[in-house]
């Protein structure tokens, strides 16, 4: 679009200078002829009056007004192509101001490594019950924080396949597993990775929904601690990884206003 923009500017200057010569050009000969001819009329009619050859001061007269059509014709070209050149350099101030006023495209090549660090989920391993789980939402992260029967610990991404339903929501702990409440997609607290029937629940719509999202599908899997003085359970987050997703999400299209890292497209 640049070099488009670049030549259209002198193509327009030169076009409407070729239409003021062709215009001056034509205006100075019909000018010439009609003065040629008002001068022919005059002398036709002197002629007439002094002498009976009046062919002759016809030519005559013809002979002397012509020569005025030329003369004016250049002049008026001259003019036109002055004209021509003024826009020319008009149009091409205007589009090299209007090209200093746009914004170019900056592209970022930024990489973003994780950094993990342990933070407070806000509460107590005491205050948790075996078998109960909990949403936290740490460092932009969504995080279901556990217990198992036996009392111990896990922490597992909260959402859930096939959909992204909560864990908390309705989610129970079955041994070393957890399930979610939605279709009964059961899962592995030390892995992440599905166990046994994929949406079993309820009969043949769960299978065809589950099929239809993608098939089985792992969650992720956090390290978990309990504080050994205060008895805070911490877990092990990656305190960049929403900067990270959102560094190659949140571009382009949607992305229009531009990042707070100064990035945009």
């Amino acid at each position: 679009p640049m070099a488009r923009n670049a030549l259209a500017a002198p193509a327009l200057g030169a076009c409407v200078a070729a239409a003021v010569v062709a215009l001056g050009c034509s205006g100075a000969r019909a000018f010439g002829l009609a003065a040629g001819a008002k001068a022919s009329q005059r002398e036709r009619a002197a002629q007439s009056a002094t002498r009976p050859d009046g062919g002759a001061g016809r030519a005559g007269a013809v002979l002397e007004g012509s020569p005025g059509g030329p003369a004016a014709g250049f002049w008026a070209g001259a003019m036109g192509v002055v004209a021509g050149l003024g826009v020319a350099a008009s149009s091409r101030g205007l589009w090299r101001r209007s090209e200093a006023r746009r914004t170019s495209l900056r592209y970022t090549t930024q990489q973003i490594l994780p950094s993990l660090s342990w933070i407070k989920t806000g509460f107590k391993s005491n205050e948790l019950q075996n078998g109960e789980l909990r949403a936290v939402c740490l460092a932009g992260c969504d995080i279901c924080v556990g217990k198992t029967a036996t009392g111990k610990l896990f922490a597992v991404g909260d959402k859930a396949p096939p959909t992204g339903l909560s864990f908390s929501v309705g989610g129970e702990v079955e041994g070393d597993t957890i399930v979610e409440p939605q279709y009964g997609c059961t899962f592995d607290i030390a892995n992440g990775q599905p166990v046994g029937t994929w949406c079993p629940s309820p009969p043949i719509v769960g299978g065809v929904i589950g099929a239809i999202m993608g098939g089985p599908m792992a969650v992720s899997v956090f390290d978990v601690r309990q504080d050994f003085f205060s008895g805070d359970i911490q877990v092990l987050t990656d305190v960049n990884a929403k900067k990270a997703y959102e560094a190659d999400y949140w571009k382009g299209l949607l992305d229009a206003q531009g990042k707070d890292d100064g990035s945009y497209y």
